[in-house]
């Protein structure tokens, strides 16, 4: 069970590969994947229970988010999108498949 807690300036850079069996939650934290056009998402979801609270996730490749499996993703009150409005854009913003399962909540997407 993994919690990772920002004060309001914390950024996270790179790829998480959330997998079966793992849970936990981030909170108030800026996470970005800023390859160009990279087929990673910021976010693999493949199982476990993972809640995003007050953050902003974005990606400047095909996904911000890419939940599948038997995985359960909850967003409060969060920002998810492209990382600009043209040059790094997100592709697809938030995919979901399978079996997998997103609630969302106060959250914005773009």
């Amino acid at each position: 069970n993994i919690h990772i807690v920002g004060p309001t300036s914390a950024q996270l850079c790179g790829h998480w590969n959330l997998l079966p069996g793992t849970s936990g939650c981030f909170t108030g934290v800026a996470a970005f994947w800023g390859e160009y056009n990279s087929t990673k998402a910021t976010f693999m979801v493949s199982g476990g229970e993972w809640q995003f609270q007050h953050a902003e996730l974005t990606s400047a490749g095909i996904d911000v988010m890419f939940v599948d499996g038997q995985a359960h993703v909850v967003l409060r009150r969060c920002v998810a999108g492209g990382m600009d409005e043209e040059a790094r854009k997100s592709q697809n913003g938030i995919r979901v498949t399978g079996h997998a399962l997103l609630e969302s909540s106060e959250s914005t997407f773009g």
